[in-house]
């Protein structure tokens, strides 16, 4: 559900761009982002610290570029999001009895505790590296280009990485009768 949710949210922010503009889009996203958090609360009765993160960047980026009319404001949510995100997962590694990833996936699959750390820092770093890929695409091509990147490109990059993360983890995944 999640996942269908943030793919909506995508699709009304690219739709409304393209039959309107970026100023268009960008308030559809804030509509959008505070109907999906609310489908979420009352779905789970609770939200991912993600999840909160994610829709108050929204309204504070989003917001801050209608009120200023200033459409590389939120431009700049989507590094700051994908920064935080690779900064949190970093720290995970520091503070707490396990990392992000490990936290998130130990359920389903078994590796040792250095594998575990080398997933949760590619992680982070790839994070790190999208929000500055987005910096650096906002700043060298159009708005077209950009809302291109942020809802395929994004996406796409995403993929692969997971792709490569599921051949690289296959090596080191330990077999445990216990575990699905």
């Amino acid at each position: 559900m999640k996942f269908v949710l943030n793919i909506a949210l995508l699709l009304a922010f690219f739709i409304s761009y393209k039959m309107y503009n970026l100023y268009v889009a960008t308030a559809v996203l804030i509509i959008a982002a505070i109907i999906q958090t609310a489908i979420l609360y009352i779905a789970y009765r609770k939200l991912e610290f993600a999840e909160w993160l994610t829709v108050i960047l929204i309204i504070v980026f989003g917001g801050a570029t209608l009120l200023l009319h200033d459409k590389e404001l939120i431009k700049w949510k989507f590094s700051v999001v994908n920064w935080a995100f690779g900064i949190g997962i970093i720290a995970s590694q520091y503070f707490g009895k396990k990392p992000v990833m490990q936290r998130l996936l130990d359920h389903a699959i078994t590796m040792k505790a250095e594998i575990w750390r080398k997933l949760n820092m590619a992680w982070a770093i790839f994070f790190l590296l999208l929000g500055t890929l987005n910096i650096y695409i906002m700043y060298h091509f159009s708005d077209d280009a950009w809302v291109n990147f942020k809802t395929f490109g994004d996406i796409g990059l995403t993929l692969i990485f997971i792709v490569c993360q599921i051949f690289y983890l296959a090596r080191h995944i330990e077999h445990d009768k216990e575990k699905p």
